[in-house]
C-alpha cells in the first residue's frame, strides 16, 4: 500500500467475511463499536496502514472481551458499586507501588484505572500526558471517564499513543513499517504489555488484516 494513500475499509466485506474468519455472525453492536474506531481510523490522516488498524482492532477484541466497547478496568466486578472499592483492595494488598498513581486521592476524588476500548490508559502520569498532548491542557487528567464517554477522545489517545510509543516506547511503525509488507504480527504487542497474550492477539490481527485487505 502507498503510504501516501489513505487506506479505505470495503464495510460491506468486512461484515459479510466475519463470520468466515471468526466463526460468529458480527451482532448489531459489535459492528456499531468497530465501525466507530474504523471511522476514526480513515480519517485520522496520521494513520496510514490497515496492517495497523487489523492491530488496533485485535487489540480491542482483546482488551475489551470482544465486545469493542469501551471498558473500566474491573469491569466483570458486579454490581458497579463495588468494583472501585475493589480495584482499590486489590492495589493496596497486591500493589502498593502503583496504589500511589492510581488512587492518589485515595477512594475520594479522580482516579486512575485503566480504562478504554484499546489501550487500557491507567496512571496518574499516563493520564496527565495524554491529556497535554491530545488538549494542551488538563481536562483529561480531570476527567479521566471522558475516555469511556467521549469516543473521539478515547481513539486520539490510542491512536497517537501507539503511534508514537507513549505506553511502552514501541511504536506501531517499528512493527508495520510504511512502504513495507513485512509484519511482526506477534511483537507488536510490545506495544501495550511485552508479550502478554502475543500470539493470540497475533492471530486475531491477522484475520482482521484479510477483512481489511479486501483488494
Amino acid at each position: 500500500m502507498n503510504p501516501s494513500v489513505q487506506p479505505q475499509v470495503n464495510k460491506e466485506y468486512f461484515t459479510n467475511n466475519y463470520h468466515r474468519l471468526f466463526g460468529k455472525k458480527l451482532s448489531a453492536a459489535k459492528q456499531k463499536n468497530i465501525f466507530t474506531i474504523i471511522d476514526a481510523f480513515v480519517n485520522d490522516e496520521a494513520m496510514k496502514s490497515l496492517r495497523w488498524l487489523a492491530y488496533i482492532l485485535a487489540t480491542s477484541m482483546h482488551e475489551s472481551n470482544d465486545t469493542f466497547a469501551p471498558v473500566a478496568e474491573g469491569y466483570w466486578i458486579k454490581p458497579e458499586s463495588k468494583r472501585v472499592s475493589a480495584l482499590y483492595s486489590y492495589y493496596t494488598k497486591n500493589n502498593p507501588g502503583a496504589l500511589r498513581t492510581i488512587f492518589p486521592n485515595g477512594k475520594s476524588g479522580a482516579a486512575y484505572y485503566g480504562r478504554g476500548r484499546v489501550v487500557q490508559l491507567t496512571h496518574d502520569f499516563n493520564y496527565k500526558l495524554a491529556s497535554l498532548k491530545i488538549y494542551g491542557d488538563l481536562r483529561l487528567f480531570n476527567d479521566p471517564d471522558m475516555i469511556i464517554n467521549d469516543a473521539a477522545c478515547d481513539l486520539a489517545v490510542t491512536f497517537r499513543g501507539m503511534r508514537e510509543g507513549w505506553f511502552t516506547g514501541h511504536r506501531l511503525e517499528q512493527y508495520f513499517p510504511l512502504g513495507s509488507n513485512k509484519a511482526n504480527w506477534r511483537g507488536a504487542r510490545k506495544i501495550i504489555n511485552g508479550l502478554d497474550k502475543a500470539n493470540l492477539i497475533a492471530g486475531y490481527a491477522m484475520k482482521f488484516y484479510d477483512l481489511l485487505e479486501w483488494e
